[in-house]
């Protein structure tokens, strides 16, 4: 490097001069020649120019730069430390984005170690070279405490790799301390219990090091798999895999304010404060029953937080406090967050109910050009949900306000989260539908096109194939069967079934319905009896004639749910941006198998729903 070329100025070899004289039986003359250039003398007048350029070049290169770190950090040490960040901070992120933020000045620290293991070593004469790894070796030493009892980085496994570095380091300076101690004294060396000599210290120390690095590796990996595995999930950047950095807020101030009405949201903004907090470490979430102390003030809470979440359920609009605030939002122009409860049963409302209930003076703010979020009771779809929501509050922040983002938050993710990206089926899969089964085609056809390996056939009610554009024909706008030479009795068709993928029943309002839901029922009997594995898509999408499955059971032949018929639950299918969990999990139900992004073991357990 740069350095190290630097500091070899300093690096001079002695030799010992004999001129032939009898002088120089009695003294004995030593002539040193820079190390990389035998040509240049060391004590010349040439080599003390190149000394003083290198004084200057060493304050300018190898000091300099930790110096110039140093001197910027310090200058951005608010900004930085309080997580309010300003132009100069975001372009100096390179220093400071991996470490913690009570660290922010460690990398002149690592800049400085790195020096003296490498460069500064050279300023140690030529002959002592017993010196130069005793230094090496206490640098290694301090830098191996530091940083396994600090811990500056911020991601684990970073922690855990600079400590693995820096105790390999330490056994490594240390094996050459004693080689040479060996080589400059046998009885020390036999002293040791090393042999005469340095050899055995080698060998003893290449075996040593070598089951130590090892087993300290196997054990780091164990931990962190265990680690992640056991732990709540915590959202993380996509890009650096690094947690989001939220701003300072004071004792006083929120980073979100959860806005509801007692009587049907109390429960779930519970819930949202309990897992944001899990997944956003040194979140403040404001919740009334938690932090008001007086009702007068609920205006001045929302003006001290820097997001508010409307929960958005039934009666929000008829109660004064939740007006309260949604005027004080407006005033103050605060970002908006809003959770829509859609489940009826617990006290859900529809958007038009909502919108009609708003007061006309604040309906404009609350729902024009707003991402409204569904709220869900069920793990992966709660997921979803709570990263909406903090991709809502992380855009109010300085840090992030300018981040690009999707329908999915795709910039932030969970580890482990289940997702379809990069999906394919191996072995290939058939996936077969009735065209009597409305919708069953258009969702098949959805999944198919997400994925790679999955194939698409569609049944007649008997149990057979049929060929493309075969099979089906319209009369009159009703689907009807086209007349077959003949047709084997029902455990006939079952047998020559038994070979075949799985089946897809997707429930609407339209399921088994009419002449169509009756050749559907049939297919769905002969499907059972050959024992074929029937997927139960449940559309929940009011635009797709999505129904409450209660509606489903209750226009089902009575034999096929006496049968079992529903004995699996069905798969939920939710409007976008939640049908993509919808589409995962259906995929992981095909395949069998869970999906997950990267490793099984750098996983992690998703929170519970509520």
């Amino acid at each position: 490097s740069a350095s190290t070329r630097i500091f070899k100025t300093f690096l001079c070899d002695s030799f010992v001069f004999d001129d032939g004289s009898a002088a120089n039986d009695f003294n004995t003359a030593y002539h040193e020649y820079l190390h990389d250039d035998y040509s240049l003398e060391c004590n010349s007048s040439e080599y003390m120019r190149s000394r003083n350029w290198a004084y200057a070049l060493i304050a300018f290169w190898p000091a300099g730069v930790p110096l110039l770190y140093a001197t910027m950090l310090a200058a951005n040490r608010k900004a930085i430390s309080k997580r309010v960040p300003n132009e100069l901070s975001r372009s100096i992120g390179f220093l400071h984005r991996d470490y913690k933020h009570q660290f922010f000045w460690w990398e002149p620290i690592e800049l400085l170690r790195k020096l003296c293991l490498t460069d500064v070593p050279l300023l140690i004469g030529t002959g002592q070279e017993t010196a130069r790894v005793i230094l090496a070796l206490l640098v290694s030493l301090v830098a191996l405490v530091t940083h396994f009892v600090l811990q500056p980085f911020k991601r684990g496994v970073d922690n855990w790799l600079s400590t693995f570095i820096n105790f390999a380091l330490t056994l490594i300076y240390l094996t050459v301390l004693l080689i040479k101690v060996c080589e400059d004294s046998s009885e020390a060396c036999e002293t040791f219990g090393f042999g005469s000599s340095s050899s055995g210290v080698f060998l003893f120390f290449l075996i040593f090091s070598t089951i130590t690095l090892v087993a300290m590796l196997v054990l780091g990996i164990v931990q962190i798999c265990y680690t992640n595995l056991h732990s709540v999930p915590v959202l993380r950047l996509r890009n650096d895999s690094t947690r989001p950095e939220l701003p300072a807020v004071g004792k006083t101030g929120y980073h979100l304010f959860l806005s509801h009405v007692w009587r049907s949201g109390q429960d779930q903004v519970a819930v949202i404060k309990r897992q944001l907090q899990l997944c956003l470490p040194g979140v403040r979430v404001f919740l009334d029953v938690d932090d008001l102390l007086n009702i007068i003030d609920i205006e001045t809470y929302v003006d001290q937080s820097m997001a508010v979440l409307f929960f958005l359920s039934e009666g929000y609009f008829a109660s004064v406090n939740c007006r309260r605030e949604v005027a004080s939002a407006k005033a103050a122009n605060k970002p908006l967050v809003l959770v829509h409860e859609t489940d009826l049963r617990k006290r859900g409302v529809s958007l038009e109910v909502l919108r009609k209930e708003c007061p006309e003076e604040l309906r404009d703010f609350v729902f024009n050009d707003r991402r409204i979020i569904r709220w869900s009771r069920t793990v992966s779809f709660q997921q979803l949900s709570l990263k909406l929501i903090a991709d809502g509050l992380l855009h109010a922040t300085l840090a992030y306000e300018k981040v690009p983002t999707d329908a999915l938050a795709s910039w932030l993710t969970f580890p482990g989260e289940i997702s379809l990206t990069g999906l394919t089926f191996d072995p290939p899969l058939e996936l077969r539908f009735s065209g009597f089964n409305p919708g069953a085609k258009e969702v098949a056809e959805e999944l198919r096109s997400r994925s790679q390996g999955l194939t698409l056939q569609e049944v007649d009610p008997d149990g057979t194939q049929v060929p493309p554009n075969v099979g089906v024909s319209s009369n009159a706008g009703m689907p009807t069967l086209r007349p077959r030479a003949s047709r084997g009795p029902r455990s006939m068709a079952a047998a020559s079934h038994a070979a075949f993928g799985p089946l897809l029943l997707y429930l609407n309002k339209a399921t088994f319905v009419g002449q169509d839901g009756v050749k559907l029922a049939e297919l769905v009997r002969i499907e059972r009896a050959a024992g074929t594995r029937i997927l139960l898509f449940h559309e929940n999408d009011e635009a797709l004639d999505g129904c409450e499955f209660d509606w489903n059971i209750e226009k089902t032949p009575e034999d096929l749910v006496e049968d079992g018929l529903y004995s699996d639950l069905a798969i939920e299918f939710f409007p976008m941006p939640h049908r993509e969990v919808s589409l995962a999990i259906a995929a992981q139900n095909l395949s069998m198998q869970p999906l997950r992004s990267g490793w099984r073991c750098l996983g992690r357990r998703q929170p519970r729903g509520s």
